[in-house]
């Protein structure tokens, strides 16, 4: 495991070792002094943050891959679930289990989370169910919420407890209300395949999810639509994802070996930005236009240069914004749309294409010959007239202990 700096994207430290399998989570307690784990190797390790050194023995905890752990909101109990069915809560300061596990899942346990006021303990499993506890009593609060059709990934309250949400290998997202334990609307289902995390930021106004298709998208969780398009830059899975607790970044980890940041105030009017892009090339293409009939193609007689300065600025506005959120596609998209309207303008097209092509360079980093290679393969995969379709990835090979 590494600490990261999210400022500076620099590590702190050396790695922390100690686990003898893959580690497959991490929760820090609410003051932030301690950090747990969860692994492969079957145990929960506790941290000490600013030291990076382990605080006693580690916890054997399970029978099995430890897939969640997580601290209560007034950090005096930490919950553990497993592939081996159960959940465990422990006192984190005395690293001491408390009570007997918590029984009733049929299929391995991938998800734990605590409700804001601490007195709800949400888990999701393998068998495709959500379960309530009362982490007081240890027992369960109602019956089992039913719904997905694939396993339960990940699950998270929101933060005023009003709200909670479940993402599945179903490809979907619920939202529920967890006093009344019922459905709030239907699934979000914008995902191609299977998901694996969910978070909501600290002000309850976003809904982060991320899953195998290798992409994050954002939610307005009080309406159940999507804000703007999918995030990409991820090459394989996204496995978590999280807001810092100022909510000014997301911070999303995938298989493909890579954390990726994002400024929130880059996300959250992503669909504004786009209509504002839109409207920017849309006046700069009429000037080109202008005093062109029948959508005629010949240039107009205002200096080349005034069109290049114009057709710049709309440009490096939105990608310069776009490159704040590493959303090479959205960029792709664009151009796209400029090239169908540059092909109206005769004699202006090479111009434009020249623009657009430097400017991309320019924000993503890549040569011009891949982002022509991207361009044209995108064309290629989805001619014009043909619907966009794509298909889900097969859902990758069980670790022992799931389902």
């Amino acid at each position: 495991m590494r600490l990261w700096d999210p400022r500076t994207r620099a590590a702190v430290g050396e790695p922390l070792t100690g686990h003898t399998g893959a580690v497959y989570a991490v929760a820090f307690s609410p003051d932030g002094a301690l950090l747990a784990t969860g692994a492969d190797d079957r145990t929960v390790r506790l941290w000490d943050r600013h030291t990076r050194t382990p605080i006693g023995d580690p916890l054997p905890s399970h029978t099995s891959t430890v897939r969640s752990v997580t601290f209560s909101p007034d950090g005096s109990l930490l919950a553990t679930a497993s592939g081996d069915r159960t959940v465990r809560l422990w006192n984190p300061r005395t690293r001491a289990a408390v009570g007997e596990p918590l029984t009733g899942h049929t299929g391995a346990v991938h998800a734990v989370a605590f409700s804001p006021d601490g007195a709800l303990l949400a888990t999701g499993g393998g068998d495709r169910t959500v379960r309530l506890w009362d982490p007081r009593t240890r027992t369960p609060v109602g019956e089992p919420l039913t719904g997905h059709t694939g396993w339960v990934r990940s699950v998270a309250f929101s933060p005023d407890g009003t709200l909670l949400a479940t993402a599945s290998g179903d490809r979907t997202v619920r939202l529920w209300n967890p006093h009344a334990r019922t459905p709030i609307g239907e699934p979000l289902t914008e995902h191609v395949s299977w998901l694996y995390a969910v978070a909501f930021s600290p002000d309850g106004a976003l809904l982060a999810t991320g899953g195998d298709d290798h992409t994050v998208r954002l939610w307005n969780p009080r309406t159940r639509t999507p804000i703007g398009g999918p995030l990409t830059g991820h090459a394989d899975w996204v496995r978590s994802v999280a807001f810092s607790p100022d909510g000014t970044l997301l911070a999303t980890a995938s298989g493909d070996g890579t954390a990726r940041l994002y400024e929130r105030e880059a996300l959250k009017d992503m669909k504004t930005r786009r209509l504002e892009f839109h409207h920017r090339v849309g006046a700069a293409m009429l000037k080109v236009c202008r005093g062109t009939t029948g959508g005629g193609g010949a240039p107009s007689e205002e200096p080349l240069v005034e069109v290049y300065r114009d057709v710049l600025e709309a440009a490096e506005t939105t990608f310069a914004r776009a490159t704040a959120t590493g959303d090479v596609e959205q960029m792709i998209a664009g151009w796209d749309e400029y090239t169908q309207i540059a092909t109206h303008l005769g004699q202006s097209s090479a111009l434009l294409g020249a623009v657009l092509l430097g400017s991309l360079v320019d924000h993503t980093g890549l040569s011009p010959q891949e982002i022509i290679g991207q361009a044209i393969a995108k064309a290629q995969a989805h001619p014009p007239g043909h619907e966009r379709r794509l298909s889900p990835s097969s859902p990758p090979i069980p670790a022992p202990g799931e389902g």
